[in-house]
């Protein structure tokens, strides 16, 4: 459903809250880049045309403002150094299973299954 308050223009009060974003919000900015009202509903019931300006209100925009977050609008800059960096400072993965086939064998030889 669209929400009445488009008519506003997007002004405060008109958001769009989804329930879950999913992955890197993949969702919602696949919502917000292919929605569109129809000519056909905007002349019935006089939603207006869904700009860009009127998509980043009502896709999150408000709540920023609302919540007193300032969006981050710069893409990130991170180069290959920067991650491998990071990645050498994240905890080792930690396996709760056997490392090798030998070890699996062992395994299942101590329950007595076979394989």
């Amino acid at each position: 459903m669209v929400p009445p308050r488009l008519g506003s223009g997007g002004q405060p009060g008109t958001m769009l809250i989804p329930g879950a974003k999913g992955k890197n919000g993949f969702p919602v900015r696949a919502v917000r880049r292919t929605f569109q009202i129809s000519a056909q509903f905007q002349d019935t019931y006089g939603y207006p045309e869904l700009t860009d300006a009127l998509k980043r209100k009502v896709f999150g925009q408000n709540a920023a403002a609302l919540y007193g977050v300032d969006p981050v609008t710069a893409k990130c800059t991170a180069n290959d150094s920067a991650l491998e960096e990071y990645r050498a400072a994240l905890a080792p993965k930690q396996s709760y299973g056997p490392g090798s086939y030998a070890e699996a064998a062992k395994v299942i030889a101590a329950h007595g299954m076979r394989y």
